[in-house]
């Protein structure tokens, strides 16, 4: 059930993700989440941990989140999308919206009211 890849070909990430049943990003510090935003383009749920950015990326739509470290919920986590096959496919259809939050364009435009309200 679960493979360890270890370095894939960026041009191969799109392929792995797509045929992932879910990604894990188990970080115990993390500042933004690239791959968390590439597998839920590709319609893939995560499991992230709480660390920095990761929770507004993963939220309750598309993902699962647990506390950074804590392998049992982890454990646990996974094992809930494994079986439970209407909450990943509820997942799975939340994971490319999300993931449409975080595009160059829509970055673009909160960045500019950001400026906008300071000026």
């Amino acid at each position: 059930w679960v493979q360890f890849l270890g370095s894939v070909d960026h041009k191969d990430l799109p392929k792995v993700y797509t045929n992932a049943l879910f990604t894990v990003v188990p970080s115990i510090q993390e500042s933004f989440g690239m791959v968390a935003i590439e597998s839920l383009a590709c319609g893939t749920p995560v499991i992230a941990s709480d660390a920095g950015g990761l929770p507004e990326i993963v939220t309750a739509n598309c993902g699962l989140i647990f506390p950074a470290g804590n392998i049992n919920t982890l454990a646990k986590n996974m094992k809930k999308l494994l079986e439970d096959d209407k909450l990943r496919d509820r997942l799975t259809k939340g994971a490319i919206e999300q993931a449409r939050q975080f595009s160059w364009e829509k970055t673009v435009e909160k960045l500019e009211k950001v400026y906008l309200q300071h000026q």
